[in-house]
C-alpha cells in the first residue's frame, strides 16, 4: 500500500498517457485511412478483351 501512495501521480500519468495516445493514435489512424476510397465496386472489372487459354477466374464457366 505504501508503494501506491508514494508513486501514485506517475501512476495516474501512465494510466492518463495511455489513454489520450490511444484516443489520439485512433483518431489519426481513424482520419488517414477513412479519405481512402475504393475506385471502383470490386465487382466492376472489364474482361472483355482478355485472352486467356482456359476460363478466367470469377468470369463465365461456359466454353463457346
Amino acid at each position: 500500500m505504501d508503494f501506491i501512495t508514494a508513486h501514485f501521480s506517475e501512476i495516474v500519468s501512465v494510466i492518463v498517457g495511455l489513454i489520450g495516445g490511444g484516443t489520439i493514435g485512433s483518431l489519426v489512424t481513424f482520419k488517414f485511412v477513412g479519405g481512402q476510397k475504393a475506385s471502383s465496386g470490386g465487382s466492376n472489372v472489364n474482361q472483355s478483351g482478355s485472352k486467356a487459354g482456359g476460363d478466367i477466374v470469377g468470369g463465365n464457366k461456359s466454353s463457346r
